[in-house]
């Protein structure tokens, strides 16, 4: 039984970057791609099919990250991460949970992505917190996402939240 999560190393996490990958550029065939696989086995709508501007919810990922880098210097890749964050990385102790579960998301959308953009997509910790519950001590976590444009500007910040006992 683990009296607290919450470290001082735990603490320190919240808001620091862990990751960054980079899109290819946009291309008007990888939205056409993403309509008809949204929309089968019906026709997407026409506006997809001849689109210049990506829907909010188009993944330029989806294909794979042009780039990617760790941005934890202890991170050698030999873990898998948690919606982008290598706790082990971080120096978060090893944590034995008997459950977890996804404890919802939160998207904000900021400008539309266009034929020709590059999406950064920045992983950060969020919140960690603790609280008490049936079956026991209850860590929820928070990986924030953030896509920016080629300019700088907020594509979409997604907040995924996690329980784990």
């Amino acid at each position: 039984m683990t009296d607290t999560y919450l470290t001082d190393v735990v603490r320190q996490a919240a808001g620091r970057e862990c990751s960054r990958a980079v899109s290819y550029p946009i291309e008007a065939s990888d939205i056409r791609k993403w309509a008809l696989a949204a929309y089968w086995p019906e026709r997407p709508p026409q506006f997809l099919i001849d689109a210049e501007v990506a829907p909010e919810d188009f993944d330029p990922f989806a294909w794979g990250p042009a780039s990617y880098e760790s941005l934890l210097p202890d991170d050698d890749g030999s873990v898998i991460v948690r919606h982008g964050i290598n706790e082990r990385a971080l120096g978060f102790p090893e944590w034995k949970f008997r459950a977890g579960l996804n404890g919802g998301m939160n998207c904000t959308y900021g400008v539309r992505m266009h034929v020709g953009d590059v999406i950064t997509d920045t992983k950060s910790c969020g919140e960690y917190t603790e609280r008490q519950g049936r079956n026991g001590l209850m860590l929820i976590t928070q990986s924030i996402s953030t896509w920016t444009n080629q300019r700088g500007e907020l594509v979409k910040r997604t907040i995924n939240s996690g329980i784990r006992f």
